[in-house]
């Protein structure tokens, strides 16, 4: 998809302003990360020095997967952010052939993130487990990985959320507020902060912050079966008693094969999240229609059950990858522990119970955030009597909705650690990040589309464009 046509030359620099903003933004950034993570490793070489006694230059191996880690954390949000403000264009130039095309777009672009995050983390661990083989605990180097990736993720999540909300914040005073401008209008110069913020802190630094979860919990699993391996009592709190000690190699090869048999399930699923190429605008029947509020209302059932069959379409396919994620998973914990008794159900159990939780707080946010759904629209209705009766909703609505996942998290702790130990518990986390490929794509879609219809607005595009 082009990104505009040659009449478009306003759109395009709008463009670069956000596409040159969100490099600024993330250069000067890891330039003070890079500070940080170089104290960091200064630090752990002084303390390793000092707490181990042998002087076999064993805590460089730790030091030198930190920085791995770092620097593809780092690489991974880059790549996400680069690609989302390529294509924040080239959605709002195809939404004007029609909404399937914008939504084609906005969400490949979105499956580049996710991608990305889970190919790099893959491919650092596997390179470090085979690099690492030879040492008497490779796992507790391999370990520094993840602290690397946390590092970035920390600063990265944190410093693109606090910038991405204050210029959200900032752009909606100045222009809805002290000027009663529209939404992205291009008057309002803070608009271009609004959405770099965007793409700076919900593409890359939350493609940094999730890199670091997925890559931890392989580590964790890993490292749980190492040690099972090395010490008979650890074997038995880690199985507990579920498993035989010849099939603990087979079991620390099972996360990199479900977290690669995730990502084949997550590719099938991006491809299924599709819709009709039909144009966005609606007409309304004028002889159905008296006058402007009757219009309106049309309008607003219109819009909301398009909205619901788009939610339909992302669901669709995050349910397909889980599907093919749970096939590919019974195979290849029936060829892994054939012969080991009733244990590959077992741990496929935990697996799946991973993946149930995952949709199940996915759901429940999307329930306590959607504009169709009760709470956001009880909040809605508290704005006739003021804004001190909003920020009280708004503030119960947050916090009940934290209830579900805690509850959620809780069952499937107690029911895999039933079923296969807190190896199990390992499992579930894995299983529950495994589609992370088509699950951090549906989030990246979203900062993608948003930039696109404030390049709508502020080139003056179509009505329907913006739409």
């Amino acid at each position: 998809t082009p990104p505009g046509t040659d009449k478009d030359a306003h759109l395009q620099k709008l463009a670069e302003f956000v596409h040159e903003g969100a490099k600024t933004f993330l250069y000067q950034e890891y330039k003070w990360l890079s500070v940080f993570v170089v104290l960091m490793c200064a630090a752990l070489a002084v303390i390793f020095s000092i707490a181990d006694m042998r002087d076999d230059g064993s805590q460089g191996y730790v030091i030198i997967a930190l920085i791995v880690g770092a620097i593809e954390s780092g690489l991974a949000g880059y790549i996400g952010m680069y690609i989302a403000t390529k294509a924040n264009i080239r959605t709002t130039h195809a939404c004007r052939t029609g909404l399937g095309k914008g939504l084609s777009v906005a969400f490949k672009s979105g499956a580049v993130m996710g991608l990305s995050v889970c190919g790099l983390a893959l491919l650092g661990l596997s390179i470090f487990t085979v690099a690492y083989k030879d040492l008497n605990d490779p796992w507790n180097y391999i370990a520094g990985f993840g602290f690397g990736a946390s590092s970035i993720a920390l600063f990265a999540r944190v410093g693109g959320g606090v910038y991405t909300k204050a210029a959200d914040v900032g752009a909606d005073l100045v222009g809805k507020v002290e000027s009663e401008l529209n939404e992205d209008d291009p008057r309002n110069s803070a608009v271009i902060a609004d959405n770099v913020g965007d793409n700076v802190g919900d593409v890359a630094g939350m493609g940094a912050d999730l890199f670091e979860s997925y890559a931890g919990s392989i580590i964790a699993a890993c490292t749980l079966t190492f040690q099972s391996i090395r010490n008979p009592a650890t074997a038995q709190l880690v199985f507990e008693g579920h498993l035989d000690a010849s099939y603990y190699y087979a079991a620390m090869a099972l996360p990199f094969w479900i977290a690669g048999a995730g990502i084949v399930a997550s590719i099938i699923g991006i491809f299924c999240i599709r819709t009709g190429n039909d144009p966005v605008e609606k007409k309304v029947d004028s002889a159905a229609v008296v006058d402007q509020n009757a219009a309106m209302k049309k309008r607003k059932e219109d819009s909301l059950k398009q909205l619901e069959n788009l939610l339909w379409i992302s669901r669709r396919g995050i349910m397909i990858a889980a599907l093919a994620l749970i096939v590919f998973a019974a195979i290849i914990c029936i060829v892994l522990f054939a012969g080991a008794g009733d244990f590959w159900g077992r741990i496929l159990g935990c697996i799946i119970l991973g993946l149930v939780a995952g949709e199940g707080i996915g759901m429940w946010t999307e329930y306590c955030t959607s504009y169709s759904s009760f709470p956001t629209q009880s909040i809605a209705k508290k704005s006739s009597t003021g804004p001190a009766t909003v920020l009280i909703q708004g503030l119960g609505v947050g916090m009940i909705s934290c209830v579900i996942p805690v509850i959620i998290l809780v069952v499937i702790i107690v029911a895999c650690d039933a079923l296969a130990g807190i190896y199990g518990i390992s499992l579930a986390a894995v299983g529950m990040l495994s589609t992370l490929g088509v699950t951090l794509a549906m989030d990246a879609f979203g900062p993608v589309a948003d930039n696109a219809g404030g390049l709508a607005e502020m080139a003056h595009c179509e009505e329907h464009v913006r739409e």
